[in-house]
């Protein structure tokens, strides 16, 4: 791609001129009432400033770009999972319905490193080291969950937050990772039909989903506007 190039002064010219329409609320390049015309620019030279800027947006994840990323996952990742937590304890209060059991959920991830791919024994007491483990294992799921964002939405995704993403990531890929690896190797069977209530089990870990996303997204937003 070829570079774009004006002289300082034009540049700077360029440069106020646009930032005072901006901070008048209007388009960028228009004319703010009682101040100088912005200066034109070639055609050719507005399309490689428009590549320019649609190419960094866009650019691999390195530098500092990689460094934002990785912090706003791991926020991303932690808040929206503390927000599930949190739901999940008004959930077990108001409702009666049980909180997931993390401590078994260990055990299982624990059992991974030995090939057991499904839990033998899910009546078994956890011990505190099974419940160490299950809960870095659903945080650290939150977290990974929080970098699956950027590598849908690309790395404008830290600047300007949409809903997509955290639904695509939050409601569908976690759901279906529910359903066919985490119920499955918990022994409860595929989409939990070993469960005694299946649909009852289901719709919990949709809304439950449908909760995380939107803790994404409400996260993602307020970082973008802290940080930008």
């Amino acid at each position: 791609m070829r570079s774009v190039t004006m002289s300082p002064a034009r540049a700077s010219d360029f440069c106020r001129c646009n930032r005072q329409s901006t901070a008048a609320g209007r388009p960028f390049g228009t004319t703010v009432p009682g101040r100088p015309s912005c200066p034109a620019l070639p055609r050719r030279t507005e399309r490689r400033l428009l590549h320019s800027a649609t190419h960094l947006i866009h650019a691999p994840f390195k530098g500092i770009l990689l460094a934002t990323i990785i912090v706003f996952s791991l926020i991303i990742g932690i808040v929206s999972t503390l927000v599930l937590d949190i739901w999940a304890q008004i959930q077990q209060r108001v409702a009666g319905v049980p909180a997931p059991d993390w401590g078994t959920a260990g055990r299982w991830v624990r059992g991974l490193s030995r090939g057991e791919w499904v839990l033998r024994d899910g009546t078994a007491a956890p011990s505190a080291t099974d419940r160490t483990v299950g809960w870095l294992f659903h945080y650290g799921v939150g977290i990974v969950y929080g970098f699956f964002l950027f590598l849908i939405a690309g790395a404008a995704f830290a600047v300007h937050p949409t809903l997509i993403p955290p639904l695509i990531v939050g409601v569908i890929i976690a759901t279906l990772a529910g359903l066919f690896i985490f119920l499955p190797g918990l022994g409860a069977g595929v989409a939990g039909a070993g469960l005694a209530d299946q649909k009852t089990a289901i719709r919990n870990m949709l809304i439950g989903h449908l909760i995380f996303a939107v803790a994404q997204y409400l996260t993602a937003v307020c970082l973008a506007a802290i940080v930008f």
